[in-house]
């Protein structure tokens, strides 16, 4: 019997988008699932804008937008804001840590060259 693929990682992707964790994500899949059923009974019934029934599926809507928009806000914060971290610390580190590694080395090389010399010039001074 030939087995075909499972495709698990759109499965479970389904499965966290259908399946909420947080009151956030419930309220916005509920609010969405529900402004749907009342925009489409809307459109279907040819309810006019000043009905209760377009009252109703206007509120959901908007319920959702602020939901949705809430839960963007934190995407963003939690993925885009990590990277950003990481380059701001990639960032202070080239610029406060280079720079004095830099100094030391050119410090050690420079006294490296210099104090040979002048224990030489003193020695020679001495003699």
């Amino acid at each position: 019997m030939i087995k075909l693929p499972q495709f698990s990682g759109a499965r479970l992707r389904i499965a966290r988008t259908l399946h909420p964790r947080t009151r956030w994500g419930r309220t916005a899949l509920w609010s969405g699932g529900l402004s749907l059923l009342l925009v489409t009974l809307t459109l279907l019934t040819g309810s006019r804008s000043g009905s209760t029934l377009h009252g109703w599926a206007t509120f959901a809507t908007l319920v959702f937008a602020v939901c949705a928009t809430l839960l963007s806000f934190r995407w963003a914060r939690q993925h885009v804001m990590w990277r950003l971290r990481h380059r701001l610390i990639i960032t202070y580190i080239f610029i406060g840590v280079i720079p004095i590694v830099l100094r030391l080395q050119i410090c050690s090389h420079s006294c490296s060259i210099y104090v040979p010399g002048m224990i030489l010039s003193r020695r020679n001074c001495m003699l």
